[in-house]
């Protein structure tokens, strides 16, 4: 059995990576040496940035390596980039898409997710979206077909979001009426 956080399926790692906020790590199976990577999507959507973490913090320490079309069938190294082609870290990343991407093998590397949602950040809660690295509401977004159990779970979180969101507006109306606003109650205003 596979941890939660791992990808372990060739189309949830195409997925997760065009979801346009991906972040993840790359083990390699035979050496145990580990890079992670942050790929986001352009604006218009019609390429991918990628960058490899390259101090020691995980949110901002991110330098620039290529781009990567939204097929994922392309990856070029940046000519801008300052990690050199040559380098282990953009040869590991090279190597990942050739291996994984394009020819659909994951059998020398392992693909991990940090729990957060690849496509808005956000982190995730349902234990089919863990195992997927997209979150509920994303997952629709993109289209890709939930698991029952899943798609039940996204309806309960709608429903808990509306009761809140109704508990919210009765506590609004209730400080209204402590405070002698509108609706207070009799001889008010």
């Amino acid at each position: 059995m596979s941890h939660p956080h791992q990808l372990t399926d060739i189309a949830d790692v195409m997925t997760f990576l065009n979801a346009g906020r991906a972040r993840f790590t790359l083990v390699s199976k035979a050496t145990g040496n580990r890079f992670t990577y942050r790929v986001r999507a352009a604006k218009d959507g019609r390429i991918f940035f990628v960058s490899l973490m390259t101090g020691p913090d995980n949110e901002r320490s991110f330098t620039y390596l290529g781009t990567l079309t939204p097929d994922g069938r392309s990856y070029r190294h940046g000519v801008r980039s300052p990690i050199a082609e040559d380098a282990p870290r953009a040869r590991a990343f090279a190597w990942f898409h050739a291996a994984a991407i394009v020819r659909g093998d994951l059998s020398r590397v392992e693909f991990w997710h940090e729990g957060k949602c690849g496509r808005c950040g956000r982190t995730l809660t349902v234990p089919e979206s863990i195992e997927r690295g997209i979150g509920p509401e994303c997952a629709g977004i993109l289209g890709v077909r939930l698991p029952p159990a899943a798609a039940q779970a996204q309806r309960h979180e709608e429903m808990l979001r509306g009761e809140q969101e109704d508990m919210f507006e009765i506590q609004r109306r209730d400080v209204v009426f402590r405070d002698g606003g509108p609706g207070a109650g009799p001889g008010a205003g």
